[in-house]
C-alpha cells in the first residue's frame, strides 16, 4: 500500500534549456523511473537501471532515439550504478588524457574534435566516465563519434560527412574515422578544463580548486537519483575524490575557429602552478 507522502507519480527533477524551454523531466512511478524528453521520447527505467520500455514521439526517427539514449539516458543509468559521469568531452594526448567540461553550448565537442583532427584522439564526446585508478582517475572510451553543429562540422571535418540525430536538436553525430582519430583504450586523466562562456577577449587559463571546483562539477555531472540522500552523498564523495586528485582549471577563449590552433597549443604547453597568462596566448585587442 502506498503511503500518503509517496504518491503514485512524483516529479523529482527537471532540466531546463538556457532559453527556458523544458529539456527533460524525471518522474517516479509505481513501475519505475520515467525519463521524459518532451517532443522526443520517454524511457522507463527499473530500479537496477534497465530500460524497460521506450516511447517515441511522432516525427522522431529510431536513430535519433538511439542517440538520445546513448548521450543522455546511459550516463544517468551509469550514475545509478555509482559511476562518475561528467558533462565533458575528452581526448587522448600522448600517454594521458585531457578533458573539457561545461554546460551545453560551451564548445566541448568542438574543442575535442579540433584535437582529434590534429594533435590527439577522441576518447569521449560528453557523458565522460571517470574511474578511480591508483591515486587518480582514468577516462574510459565511449562511442566513437562526436556530435557537432553544422558550422563546427564544416569548419573541422568538412561538408558532406553523414551523421544522425540532427533533425530534432540541431546537432549531427559524426562517426570517427576519415580525419577524426579515436582512442579505443582508457587513458589516465592529466587535466580537466571547465569552459567559460566565450566572452573572454583572450585565451585564459585559471586555477580551479576546493569548493569552487566541487560546485562546478556538481553542476556538470550526471546524477539520476537527486531525491535520494544516500545516492547524493555517495556522488559527493566521488566528486570530492576527483577534485583532490585532478588538476582542474577554468578555460575561456573567444569562440573563433581560427583561434583553435592557438588554444590547442596553449593547452598542450600548460603546466600546473604557472600563475601568469600562458605563454603564446594572444594579447587582448
Amino acid at each position: 500500500m502506498l503511503t500518503p507522502d509517496k504518491p503514485p507519480t512524483t516529479s523529482f527533477q527537471k532540466w531546463i534549456r538556457p532559453n527556458g524551454e523544458p529539456w527533460a523531466r524525471f518522474v517516479r512511478t509505481r513501475s519505475g523511473t520515467r525519463l521524459q524528453f518532451p517532443g522526443r521520447a520517454e524511457f522507463l527505467l527499473s530500479e537496477t537501471g534497465q530500460v524497460l520500455s521506450r516511447r517515441t514521439f511522432p516525427g522522431v526517427t529510431a536513430e535519433e532515439v538511439r542517440d538520445l539514449e546513448r548521450s543522455q539516458v546511459l550516463p544517468l543509468v551509469l550514475s545509478r550504478h555509482e559511476k562518475l559521469v561528467l558533462h565533458a568531452s575528452a581526448v587522448a594526448v600522448g600517454g594521458g588524457a585531457i578533458a573539457f567540461a561545461g554546460a551545453s553550448g560551451r564548445g566541448k565537442s568542438t574543442l575535442a574534435t579540433s584535437f582529434a583532427t590534429s594533435d590527439g584522439r577522441l576518447l569521449s564526446d560528453d557523458g565522460l566516465v571517470a574511474e578511480p585508478r591508483s591515486g587518480g582517475f582514468e577516462l574510459l572510451p565511449t562511442h566513437p563519434s562526436v556530435r557537432l553543429w553544422a558550422d563546427s562540422q564544416e569548419a573541422l571535418v568538412g561538408p558532406g560527412r553523414t551523421g544522425i540525430g540532427g533533425a530534432a536538436h540541431g546537432k549531427a553525430r559524426i562517426p570517427a574515422g576519415n580525419g577524426i582519430a579515436y582512442c579505443k583504450v582508457s587513458r589516465p586523466l592529466r587535466r580537466l578544463y571547465v569552459l567559460g562562456d566565450g566572452t573572454s577577449r583572450d585565451i585564459v587559463i585559471e586555477d580551479l580548486a576546493g569548493c569552487d571546483a566541487l560546485v562546478e562539477l556538481m553542476r556538470l555531472s550526471f546524477l539520476l537519483d537527486v531525491d535520494r540522500p544516500a545516492a547524493v552523498a555517495a556522488h559527493f564523495d566521488r566528486l570530492s575524490s576527483f577534485v583532490r586528485t585532478t588538476g582542474l582549471y577554468r578555460l575561456d577563449f573567444p569562440r573563433r575557429y581560427e583561434l583553435l590552433p592557438a588554444v590547442r597549443r596553449i593547452i598542450l604547453q600548460h603546466r600546473p602552478n604557472v600563475p601568469s597568462r600562458p605563454r603564446g596566448a594572444p594579447a587582448p585587442s
